[in-house]
C-alpha cells in the first residue's frame, strides 16, 4: 500500500492525531437562537466523522452573549448547553476524532447585538468594514468579565468531552494528553 501523508500520525504538542486532514473552525449558524445544538447542527458534522476526518474544530462558539456574532451561532456561554455540547463531541468521537472547541468572542465582528447583551464591544472603536458595526472600546472594568468568559467556557469544553479548546482572540488554551 502506499504511505499517504494524509493518513500519518501528527503530534500537535502532546496530542496525537490519527492523520492530517482536519476540518478547520468556521462559523455554522445551525443552532437555536438561544445557542442551543440542534440535529442539524449535529447532522452537520456527521459525515466529517463517517469518512474518517481525525481532528475536527467546531464553528464558532460564543463565551458570553455580548460576544455572539452571528444569529443561530452555537454557544458555550451558560451550563444548560453542556448536554447538548456533549452529544457534539459524541458524534465526533463515533468516527474516532478528536474534537476541538472554537472559543469565540465576536468582537467588531458582530452583525447585530444578541438579545441580552449590552453593547458590541471590542479592543477599540474602530468600525467594522463587512458590517458596519462600530463598537465601544472596552473599559479596563471590564476586562477581566471577559477573560473569566473564556476561562468559564473551557471548562465547559472539557466537561462536554472536548479534547482541546482554542480561544480566539487568543486569550485562553487549555489542552491535554487524550
Amino acid at each position: 500500500m502506499v504511505d499517504c501523508l494524509l493518513r500519518r500520525p501528527l503530534d500537535i504538542g502532546a496530542m496525537r492525531v490519527d492523520g492530517r486532514l482536519f476540518k478547520s473552525a468556521t462559523s455554522e449558524t445551525r443552532a437555536t437562537e438561544d445557542g442551543f445544538v440542534t440535529d442539524d447542527l449535529l447532522a452537520f458534522y456527521e459525515p466529517m466523522t463517517r469518512a474518517g476526518t481525525p481532528l475536527i474544530v467546531t464553528g464558532n462558539l460564543y463565551v458570553c452573549l455580548q460576544g455572539k456574532s452571528a444569529g443561530r451561532q452555537a454557544g458555550i456561554d451558560q451550563d444548560d448547553k453542556i448536554e447538548g455540547l456533549r452529544e457534539w463531541v459524541a458524534v465526533a468521537h463515533a468516527g474516532g476524532a478528536k474534537l476541538v472547541a472554537q472559543l469565540n468572542h465576536g468582537g467588531r465582528q458582530i452583525a447585530r447585538l444578541a438579545p441580552g447583551a449590552d453593547r458590541i464591544v471590542s479592543a477599540s472603536n474602530v468600525r467594522e468594514p463587512l458590517y458596519g458595526t462600530k463598537p465601544s472600546p472596552l473599559r479596563l472594568d471590564e476586562i477581566r468579565g471577559v477573560v473569566d468568559s473564556f476561562v468559564a467556557a473551557s471548562v465547559r469544553a472539557r466537561e462536554a468531552g472536548s479534547t482541546v479548546c482554542r480561544s480566539t482572540p487568543h486569550m485562553a488554551t487549555c489542552s491535554d494528553s487524550s
